[in-house]
C-alpha cells in the first residue's frame, strides 16, 4: 500500500493552484466533448464506407459499436432520473424525455452537460477557495452530475476500445491480404484511440486527480492500450481468429490479479473495495468493467504490468510468426516502450501519485483499481 504521510504533488497542486486547477479540468472537458464528436464522426464514416465496399458485416458490426453505447448511454440516464433523483413524477417526465425521443445523441447530450456544469461549478466558486469545496461536495452529491462520468466509462469501453481494436484488425487484415489502406482508416483508429484515453480520463475514476496525473494516465494509458490491440491484431494475420490467444491471455491474467487481491489478508497490498449490491450504478458499471479496464489500459501498477510483461512477450514470438516483418517490429517497438514505462512508474518513487489515482483509494482505505 502506499504511503499518505508524504505531501503529494497533487494535493501541493490543488492547494496552491485551485483555479488553474478547474481552469484545466474544464478544458479537458471540452476537449473530450470534441474527441467525441470526432470519433462518432470517424466511426460513421467507416461504418458507410465498408457498407459501399459491399463489407456488410464490417460495416455492421461499426454500427453496432456506435448505437451499443448510444443506449447504454441512454440507460444511464433513465436509471438516474428515476432510482436516484428525488423529483416529482411531473419533472422526471419532462427529464425522460431528451432520453426518449434523443437516444442517438444522449452520449453527446450528457457530455455537453458535463461541460456546462463544469463551468457553472467555476463561475459559482470563482470567489474563494472554501465556498469551492463545498460547492464541490454538493455537486458530487447530485446523482445526476455523479453519474455524468459513467457516460464517459460507458463511452471508452463500448464504443472507442472495441472500435479502435476493430478497425486496427480490419487493416492488419488488409495488409496481409495486399488489399489497399486508405487514410480514413488510420484516422478512425486515433481517433477511437484519443477518445478512448479522454472518456477514461474524464470518467468518475479519474474527474478530480491532478494535471499531472491525467496527463500521465492521457499518455501511458494510451501507449499501452495501443500496443496491446496491436499485439492481437497482428496474430490475426495468420488466423483471423488468434487475435483472441494474447486478448484472453492478458484479460485472464488480469481476472487473476483480481482475485489474487481481494484473496490477500497481507499489509502491502492495497484492499480492493468489493462490489456488494447494486444500489450504486457507479459500482456495478466499476465492478464489471475493472477487469477489462486494467487488461486493455493498466500501465501503471504492478498488475498492470503483468500484463505488459505477456503483451511483450507475445509481441516477441510474433517477430517469429508469418507476418510481415514491418509490422512486426513495429508492434515490438511499442511493447517495449509501454513495458518499460510501466516498470518506470510502477518502481519510481516520483510517480508515487499516479500510482494512487489510479488505484482511486477512497476514505476507507479500499481502491476501485488495481
Amino acid at each position: 500500500m502506499e504511503s499518505g504521510n508524504d505531501a503529494s504533488a497533487s494535493s501541493w497542486w490543488n492547494e496552491h493552484y485551485p483555479r488553474h486547477n478547474s481552469i484545466f479540468r474544464i478544458i479537458v472537458k471540452v476537449m473530450n466533448l470534441l474527441s467525441y464528436i470526432m470519433n462518432l464522426v470517424t466511426d460513421v464514416n467507416a461504418a458507410v464506407q465498408h457498407l459501399v465496399d459491399d463489407n456488410f458485416w464490417w460495416g455492421f458490426l461499426s454500427l453496432l459499436f456506435i448505437l451499443i453505447p448510444m443506449m447504454v448511454s441512454a440507460f444511464i440516464y433513465i436509471y438516474v432520473i428515476i432510482k436516484l433523483t428525488k423529483y416529482s413524477v411531473m419533472l422526471k417526465f419532462l427529464l425522460l424525455i431528451p432520453a426518449l425521443v434523443f437516444v442517438p445523441i444522449m452520449p453527446f447530450i450528457l457530455l455537453l452537460w458535463d461541460v456546462v456544469a463544469s463551468i457553472r461549478s467555476y463561475n459559482t466558486n470563482e470567489s474563494g477557495n472554501e465556498d469551492n469545496e463545498e460547492n464541490n461536495t454538493n455537486n458530487e452529491d447530485d446523482p445526476v452530475v455523479a453519474a455524468l462520468g459513467l457516460v464517459n466509462l460507458s463511452e471508452a469501453m463500448l464504443q472507442s476500445y472495441p472500435q479502435a481494436g476493430f478497425q486496427m484488425f480490419i487493416v492488419f487484415q488488409n495488409l496481409i491480404n495486399g488489399n489497399a489502406i486508405r487514410p480514413w482508416q488510420y484516422v478512425t483508429i486515433a481517433s477511437s484511440l484519443i477518445d478512448l484515453s479522454f472518456e477514461l480520463c474524464t470518467c468518475f475514476l479519474f474527474d478530480k486527480v491532478s494535471i499531472t496525473s491525467k496527463a500521465t494516465l492521457f499518455i501511458f494509458g494510451l501507449l499501452a492500450v495501443t500496443s496491446r490491440l496491436m499485439v492481437c491484431c497482428i496474430y490475426s494475420m495468420p488466423n483471423t481468429t488468434w487475435w483472441f490467444i494474447p486478448f484472453g491471455t492478458e484479460l485472464g491474467i488480469s481476472i487473476f490479479g483480481c482475485w489474487s487481491i481481494i484473496s490477500c489478508r497481507c499489509s502491502v497490498c492495497v484492499p480492493l473495495r468489493v462490489h456488494e449490491g447494486h444500489d450504486d450504478i457507479r459500482e456495478n458499471v466499476r465492478g464489471y468493467l475493472m477487469p477489462v479496464i486494467v487488461a486493455a489500459y493498466n500501465s501503471f501498477t504492478i498488475s498492470g504490468l503483468m500484463v505488459s510483461i505477456t503483451n511483450l512477450l507475445f509481441a516477441i514470438v510474433a517477430c517469429f510468426m508469418n507476418v510481415p516483418q514491418s509490422a512486426a517490429i513495429t508492434t515490438l517497438t511499442l511493447a517495449t516502450v509501454s513495458c518499460a514505462t510501466n516498470i518506470v512508474i510502477t518502481f519510481v518513487p516520483h510517480f508515487k501519485d499516479v500510482r494512487k489515482d489510479w488505484l482511486h483509494i477512497n476514505d476507507n482505505g479500499e481502491s476501485w483499481l488495481y
